[in-house]
């Protein structure tokens, strides 16, 4: 697992920004998914991690901090942290927001998905190409974003068992 600042992750994907992605919840194509209320049980919520992690970790996906520090009673920031401080980098999550995963790092990835899930902060996980894109939010809700209508349709298949709940269009 690599952290990154803004900067580190354009040049790294040899983009020009990382507005694609970062564009007040006006998330760009892909075009197919859904959103989900979140459980509220944090077995599930772990197990969620790990389904994530285990479809998509071989696509060397990028985890994107943009809203974390909301004072929330379940956020544990100094775990998250400890956790970074653990993998070589001691910067604030200001600083390096970014998470670049392998695709040996199932573990890594569901790890630190685990606790954004629990702690209920706010991140993009996707692809460089953009095939896909998972966002959370503090609102309790997911939304899984696929190009591909039949990725899209296989991997929310599952989605159930793990206690998520499709929200209204109005969501």
């Amino acid at each position: 697992m690599k952290i990154l600042s803004k900067d580190e992750t354009v040049d790294s994907l040899e983009w020009s920004s990382l507005e694609s992605i970062d564009v007040a919840g006006q998330h760009r194509s892909p075009e197919h998914g859904s959103t989900y209320r979140l459980p509220r049980e944090a077995s599930r919520l772990i197990a969620l991690a790990r389904y994530i992690a285990y479809c998509i970790v071989s696509r060397a996906p990028l985890l994107y901090l943009t809203v974390w520090g909301l004072g929330l009673s379940t956020e544990l920031p100094d775990l998250f942290l400890a956790y970074r401080v653990a993998h070589g980098d001691k910067r604030p999550i200001i600083d390096a927001p970014l998470h670049q995963f392998n695709a040996t790092e199932e573990e890594q990835l569901a790890t630190v998905l685990a606790m954004i899930l629990l702690f209920g902060w706010d991140s993009i996980l996707f692809s460089k190409d953009l095939s896909f894109r998972i966002i959370t939010s503090h609102h309790e809700i997911i939304t899984f974003q696929f190009s591909d209508p039949n990725e899209s349709f296989s991997f929310e298949s599952e989605l159930s068992s793990y206690g998520l709940q499709l929200c209204d269009s109005g969501v």
